[in-house]
């Protein structure tokens, strides 16, 4: 069994400058670099500078030590996504509007199910828009340079993981907003817009849960349907009761994502299970330029995610080194299970992963695909099978069956829970 205590132990330790005064060379050229703190400066945080210094008359050998620490950073976070969030209202005034809460591997976009005709013209378009060229076109034009998607579809179909894919495709950050914060107010959320980096992905998860619904009692809301642009300025827009408590109405949310302060070269995508219960000017175009279905399962999506679940061409081959490593990690706890236990725990953990031929592959994925009807699964459902049979291609066809009846009489009976799936 794995040992997490073990494995951390391992793990190579995060190394800081402490507050003072120090020297480095690079090349023939000597700097000073002095790391300041004057504590107290306000409630939550100490205020901390950086100087760098060098001899000469010119700025251009820190210049260039800072244009090769840039690059050196690229190359090291070039293959993570980096995910930020909205900061702390009480330490947002000292440190900044937003906060870095992750580093993820970058997905690969082929990874996503999604029908290849939409994945190209997603990605094409995407592409276009983040040249540098169409920053002047728009400008040009006088049109505002941004862009929004809408991914729309049934839950576990892949909405949240290609915003990711896409982030780490284009190299760009993902900030997570979301409208439901009790400690976002319309001028915080303006205020992040506005901070935002001129390319980035903003990412609004399940915006129709966000409660942004127009105030019924207009007469005048109900006989323009809300499609005339002045309206969602000038009429009474509020949240429904049950969130009143989260402060921001539906056109403070307006204003803040396309409004004058409102930061260009951003990618806003927003996602939803139920577009029809979307109000129409948050998706009206302008703000939502592209919208993309996502459906449940096609028959060459299933066959794409059963290939890619069990082709390990790529997986390299167990040395005597990483055979040690993983021995280190192994818990003896294990040797301390009841006998009934381990009569069944020893076969699930001496399983291997058992290298396939891709054409032996290709025909238990025809089976496989044939075992089940599409638009019945979401992408998620079969994934999940897919990684509980993970090492038995084989024994993925051969309980194909049985689960698909468990997972749909479980729907039928409106149950959250699956019985008889077994590793």
């Amino acid at each position: 069994l794995f040992h997490a205590g073990r494995w951390s132990a391992k793990s190579i330790p995060l190394y800081e400058l402490f507050f003072g005064r120090y020297r480095f060379w690079r090349g023939c050229r000597l700097f000073i670099l002095e790391r300041q703190r004057r504590e107290k400066v306000a409630r939550y945080a100490d205020e901390e500078n950086i100087v760098l210094k060098t001899l000469g008359w010119s700025t251009e050998p820190i210049k260039e030590l800072l244009k090769a620490i840039k690059t050196w950073e690229f190359e090291q976070e070039k293959s993570k996504t980096i995910v930020w969030s909205p900061q702390s209202k009480d330490v947002r005034r000292y440190q900044g509007a937003w906060r870095r809460v992750a580093s993820r591997p970058t997905r690969n976009i082929n990874t996503v199910v999604l029908d290849a005709q939409q994945r190209a013209g997603l990605i094409a378009d995407m592409n276009e828009y983040l040249q540098p060229r169409s920053y002047r076109w728009y400008a040009s034009r006088g049109i505002p340079y941004r862009r929004g998607y809408l991914f729309h579809g049934p839950p576990g179909t892949g909405k949240s993981s290609l915003s990711f894919a896409l982030a780490g495709l284009f190299c760009l950050d993902v900030y997570i907003i979301s409208p439901l914060d009790p400690q976002i107010t319309e001028s915080d959320l303006s205020a992040l817009f506005s901070s935002l980096p001129q390319r980035c992905i903003v990412l609004l998860e399940d915006i129709d849960s966000a409660g942004l619904e127009r105030d019924q009692g207009s007469s005048k809301n109900k006989k323009d349907g809300g499609k005339r642009d002045y309206s969602e300025h000038t009429e009474s827009i509020t949240l429904t009761d049950e969130e009143l408590t989260g402060g921001i109405s539906l056109s403070g949310f307006l204003n803040a994502i396309d409004g004058v302060a409102s930061q260009e070269g951003r990618i806003l995508v927003m996602t939803t299970n139920f577009p029809e219960q979307l109000d129409p000017a948050l998706i009206r175009p302008g703000r939502i330029d592209n919208q993309i279905a996502f459906t449940l399962a096609k028959k060459d999506q299933m066959r794409e995610m059963f290939l890619q679940i069990y082709w390990n061409e790529t997986d390299p081959l167990e040395t005597k080194s990483s055979r040690e490593l993983r021995s280190a990690h192994t818990n003896d706890h294990a040797r301390r299970f009841s006998a009934e236990t381990n009569k069944y725990l020893q076969p699930l953990l001496q399983q291997k992963q058992v290298t396939y031929d891709i054409n032996e592959l290709e025909k238990l994925a025809d089976q496989f695909v044939g075992a089940i009807k599409e638009d019945t699964f979401s992408p998620a459902e079969i994934q999940n099978f897919l990684i509980l049979k993970r090492k038995d291609p084989h024994q993925a066809v051969q309980d194909v069956d049985a689960w698909k009846c468990e997972v749909l009489k479980a729907k039928e009976s409106g149950s959250n829970v699956v019985t008889g799936i077994e590793r």
